[in-house]
């Protein structure tokens, strides 16, 4: 019995009555009216305080540059600082890591502000 009503549908295709049937697409374009701009500031040096201080010179800078485009304080974010040796490759063993190159040091920003 339950399947009955499914039979009697599946048999005349269309209805008896008149129907509308619409099928349609639409598109809006708008133009951006928010921007993030995400980078990261990165130096390198052999002395880790130097490298940290460069790094504190350039952020501070790109912080002024951000200021002078009247971007607002509480719209930028600057993530913690991280420092990481390099060391180059020694082909020859798989424990050593080699002599120490440099440290590098990344400071990760992100800004969203209108346009």
């Amino acid at each position: 019995m339950l399947l009955l009503p499914g039979i009697l549908f599946a048999q005349g295709g269309l209805p008896n009555q008149p129907y509308i049937y619409v099928e349609g697409k639409a598109e809006v374009e708008k133009p951006a009216d928010m921007v993030t701009l995400r980078f990261d500031l990165i130096t390198r040096n052999i002395d880790r305080a130097k490298a940290n201080q460069e790094i504190q010179t350039k952020a501070t800078k790109v912080l002024a540059l951000l200021d002078s485009k009247k971007i607002a304080e509480n719209d930028v974010i600057a993530q913690d600082l991280t420092s990481e040796p390099e060391y180059q490759e020694d082909e020859n063993s798989t424990r050593n890591r080699g002599k120490l190159i440099d440290y590098k040091v990344t400071s990760p920003f992100r800004s969203k502000f209108g346009i």
